[in-house]
């Protein structure tokens, strides 16, 4: 009798363990089918213009000859050894020109087309026109030279304004890769407008400035283009969740303890490994960093937080773009065209009134229709003082400090020219010195 009750409890025993293990196995597999599930992701797919000045534009692009020459012949390309590496005369840089007539009028036409660059939503896409595009930038500095020694300084800075204007529409619809590209093309024509503009005469000056003040009135701001990178990593994401086998190469970007642990498993275990993360929390993790990305893009330069710190999800860490340096490299660019903006409207005033003025808000609103800001330091214009026969004219500079206009000097440390400007520079960027 004893022996039939041990034997029930047993079974009893038996029975509660296989339904208690029963229960952790259904919650196990309802844990994993929700925690590995798809996320559902809303990535909008804009409409785009027709025509579309991108397409005019990428033909522009593959109509481009000898596009290493034009690069040696503007000077900003060397390749110690290459036969074609050397000066160029003016008859030269005349027939690269000419010889390129096509794709300076396809260019051009593409700026007065509506421009939207096609949505980037895969990690497989290919974007070789942002090469072809800096090269077409490379092709107006060469116009533009050849305009200025035949004297005609008034058509060479509408053409540096080509190059202004093509690179703040490429950033249309653009990822941070297209942003800098464009940063690229204006900074190139608006370092060379600054040789031409003691040369102009009122009308040419004016003409310039109002059309580099609409210029500047239709850039993108950057946190558009963050955007943009948020839902390209979102696409990314959804990609891998696909196919796993795509995880594998984060072990390149994640902690050091993950790398020795995949630098010895093999890679069918490295994505079991992997496995871990839970795909709706991987696509919160990135999607939540992208928005405060986007947040402080929002914010003026003088008052954004520190970035966020990274995911400690490996694969979140993958898709993250680094944003601080190209944040800083899109405000200098913005903040030296708005000093180009300013110097013509001088010049102008100048040749109009025999004297520069004594304040900047009378240039508005004969030569300008609204004072720039100075985009280090918002709510605030450039600092402006009349001197004996000139001006200083400068920005705070990202070091947010005033310096009374003293120009960020970095000494052997500079990368450009004694007068380079850096994220970490401290001193003012002075119109006509800090050009970059």
């Amino acid at each position: 009798m004893t022996s039939a009750k041990r034997t029930r409890g047993n079974g009893s025993c038996l029975k509660s363990t296989g339904g208690g293990c029963a229960i952790l196995f259904i919650g196990i597999g309802i844990w994993w089918m929700t925690a590995q599930s798809t996320p559902v992701v809303h990535i909008p797919a804009p409409v785009l213009p027709s025509p579309n000045g991108f397409d005019t534009l990428c033909s522009a692009g593959k109509q481009l000859l000898d596009y290493r020459k034009i690069g040696f012949a503007v000077n900003l390309t060397h390749l110690p050894g290459d036969k074609d590496d050397r000066e160029y005369t003016l008859t030269e840089k005349e027939r690269l020109v000419h010889e390129n007539f096509a794709s300076l009028k396809l260019l051009r036409e593409s700026l007065q087309e509506d421009y939207w660059n096609p949505p980037i939503r895969s990690v497989s896409t290919v974007l070789p026109y942002y090469m072809q595009f800096r090269s077409l930038a490379l092709l107006l500095e060469l116009d533009s030279m050849v305009k200025a020694a035949h004297h005609d300084y008034g058509g060479a800075i509408q053409t540096n304004l080509d190059a202004i204007e093509m690179g703040a529409t490429i950033e249309n619809g653009s990822l941070m890769m297209g942003g800098l590209a464009g940063d690229l093309c204006q900074t190139g024509g608006c370092r060379m407008a600054w040789s031409y503009i003691d040369r102009l005469d009122s009308a040419h000056a004016q003409a310039a400035c109002h059309r580099l003040e609409a210029i500047q009135k239709h850039r993108v701001p950057t946190w558009k283009i963050v955007q943009e990178e948020k839902w390209l990593g979102q696409a990314e994401l959804l990609e891998v969740f696909q196919n796993p086998t795509n995880v594998v190469p984060v072990a390149m970007h994640s902690s050091e303890a993950d790398q020795s642990i995949n630098s010895r498993l093999h890679p069918i275990i490295a994505r079991l490994f992997y496995l871990r993360h839970s795909k709706r929390r991987t696509m919160d993790e990135y999607s939540t960093y992208l928005d405060r990305q986007i947040a402080i893009a929002k914010q003026p330069y003088d008052v954004r937080t520190l970035e966020p710190n990274l995911p400690e999800n490996p694969i979140v860490q993958m898709f993250c773009p680094v944003l601080g340096p190209a944040h800083y490299k899109l405000t200098l660019t913005e903040t030296l065209t708005d000093q180009l903006e300013l110097a013509l409207a001088l010049r102008a005033y100048r040749l109009d009134h025999g004297k520069y003025p004594v304040a900047l808000n009378e240039l508005s609103p004969a030569y300008l229709s609204a004072l720039p800001s100075d985009p280090f330091a918002k709510g605030r214009t450039f600092v402006y003082r009349r001197t004996s026969g000139t001006y200083l004219l400068y920005s705070v500079g990202p070091d947010g400090k005033d310096d009374g206009g003293s120009p960020i000097d970095l000494g052997p440390k500079a990368v450009i020219g004694r007068y380079s400007v850096q994220r970490d520079s401290i001193g003012d960027i002075v119109s006509g010195v800090n050009r970059r």
